[in-house]
C-alpha cells in the first residue's frame, strides 16, 4: 500500500501539466539546457549562436502552433509537460540531444472554427522552423563575416527541429499530419532532409 501510494504521488508530481506565462519559461529552460548543459550557467551562453538559434526555433515554433489556431477560431495556449520537460532537460547531460515535447499547444474549439485548423496550426509548427532555415541558409550568401555562425546554428537547430517534429511517431507533429495528409508531410519532411544536408 505505501509503495501504490508513493507511486501515485510520483506520477501526479511528473505528470504536471503548468499553463501560461511559466510554461514559456519552463519550456524554454529546458529546451536550453538540452542544447547547452552546464554552458546555460554562464552569461556568454545567452549571447551565443546555439542558443539565439535555439531561442527562436523553439519560440516561433509554438506561437506558430498558438497563433495559427488562434486565426482559425479557436482558444489555444501553450502548456509545459511534466515528462517532456524532465527528457528534454536530462538530455542535457547525455552526449544527444533529445527535445521531446518539453510543451504542447493546447487548442480547443470554442464556436466556430474553420474544418481544418487543427491540421493547419499542427503544420504551422514544423513550416516556421523549416522557413527560417531556409532564410538563415539564403542570407548566409551574402553575410558578414560576424553573422555566419548564427545563420549557421539558426539553419542547423530549425532544420533539426523541423526534421524531429515531422517524425510520424504520435504526439508529434508529424505523425498527425501524415494521417490527415500524407502528401503536405512528404514534402515537409523532404524539405527538412534537404536543409540538414545543407
Amino acid at each position: 500500500m505505501g509503495y501504490g501510494g508513493g507511486f501515485r504521488s510520483f506520477d501526479r508530481i511528473v505528470n504536471v501539466e503548468v499553463e501560461e506565462p511559466v510554461s514559456w519559461i519552463l519550456g524554454l529552460a529546458a529546451v536550453a539546457f538540452a542544447w547547452g548543459s552546464w554552458e546555460v550557467l554562464s552569461p556568454r551562453f545567452f549571447v551565443s549562436p546555439d542558443f539565439v538559434a535555439v531561442f527562436l526555433g523553439f519560440v516561433l515554433h509554438e506561437a506558430a502552433h498558438k497563433l495559427v489556431a488562434i486565426r482559425m477560431g479557436m482558444k489555444s495556449e501553450f502548456i509545459a509537460y511534466g515528462p517532456g520537460l524532465l527528457i528534454t532537460f536530462l538530455s542535457g547531460l547525455v552526449p544527444f540531444i533529445i527535445v521531446l515535447a518539453p510543451g504542447y499547444v493546447r487548442s480547443i474549439h470554442t464556436g466556430w472554427a474553420h474544418p481544418k485548423g487543427f491540421l493547419y496550426s499542427v503544420a504551422a509548427g514544423p513550416a516556421v522552423n523549416i522557413a527560417l532555415a531556409l532564410a538563415a541558409a539564403v542570407a548566409l550568401q551574402f553575410a558578414p563575416a560576424t553573422l555566419v555562425a548564427y545563420l549557421r546554428a539558426v539553419v542547423d537547430v530549425n532544420a533539426w527541429f523541423a526534421f524531429f517534429n515531422l517524425l510520424p511517431v504520435p504526439p508529434l507533429d508529424g505523425s498527425k499530419i501524415f494521417r490527415a495528409t500524407p502528401t503536405w508531410w512528404a514534402v515537409m519532411i523532404a524539405s527538412s532532409i534537404l536543409l540538414l544536408a545543407l
